[in-house]
């Protein structure tokens, strides 16, 4: 069983190990415990893989963007458009 605390550090220092080693992680865990975070996360993960983001609808990039900025840090590519 994990507290807050655990999970809130946990999060924040994902973005320290992500791309290191080729290593990019993904799922619930990786900001809250929703299936949405699961997708997203692993969405944000395959653009930084080298895939194109798929969606044309401003707002969801938006949103995918600050998701992925404060998953991956400063070395997250963000979605243009």
């Amino acid at each position: 069983m994990h507290d807050v605390r655990q999970v809130a550090w946990l999060i924040y220092l994902f973005r320290f190990i992500q791309g290191r080693r080729r290593t990019w992680h993904s799922g619930a865990h990786t900001l809250i415990n929703s299936q949405e975070t699961c997708f997203v996360s692993g969405l944000a993960a395959a653009t930084q893989l080298g895939a194109g983001y798929p969606f044309d609808d401003p707002g969801a990039r938006r949103s995918f963007n600050h998701y992925g900025s404060l998953m991956h840090g400063w070395r997250f590519t963000k979605a243009k458009g």
